[in-house]
């Protein structure tokens, strides 16, 4: 395990990211931390000086490199929403943390389907049970092998393709009328 991507949404929910990253620290042993967040984010402050101490962890305020970031990473630790998409495209493994409502329908479908372990925040036992799935997805290579296969057997990317492909006989027909 060389790299692990922490990226909670660039507002940062509830310092989401400060507390995630403090319960990383002692359990990634090496690891490099890429952590994610906005120019914005309440996490920021204790971040940077973290940052300064812990060569373990690479801050990365309002990145631009995304894909990047992603396809270098060994595993992920991300929310529950859009960027999951992005994450199953690129196979990486992810635990993904429920942060909003608007997350929990998805969040727990990928997790029934073997695609990603997930766990709500706001979860009495959250914290414990962080500690359990991380250490699992850090000694089990195979566990990780396989969310990295059910990621990408659930999304492939090329839906834009598909929509497009779709609609362009009506775009074309609309055309020749």
């Amino acid at each position: 395990m060389r790299r692990i991507l922490v990226s909670l949404g660039l507002t940062d929910v509830g310092g989401i990211t400060e507390r995630v990253v403090g319960l990383l620290r002692p359990l990634v042993g090496d690891a490099t931390l890429d952590v994610v967040v906005g120019g914005a984010a309440s996490s920021l402050p204790v971040l940077r000086d973290l940052s300064s101490k812990d060569p373990r962890l690479a801050l990365h305020v309002d990145a631009q490199d995304m894909p990047r970031l992603t396809l270098e990473a060994d595993l992920a630790v991300g929310a529950g929403g859009s960027t999951t998409w992005e994450r199953c495209v690129l196979a990486l493994p992810t635990l993904a943390l429920i942060l909003a409502d608007n997350q929990v329908a998805a969040a727990r479908a990928l997790a029934e389907a073997g695609v990603a372990p997930c766990l709500d925040v706001a979860a009495p036992d959250f914290e414990a049970a962080f500690a359990r799935e991380v250490s699992d997805l850090l000694d089990n290579a195979e566990r990780r092998a396989a969310l990295s296969a059910a990621s990408a057997g659930v999304c492939d990317g090329l839906g834009a393709e598909r929509v497009a492909a779709a609609f362009l006989p009506y775009i074309t027909a609309r055309h020749a009328t």
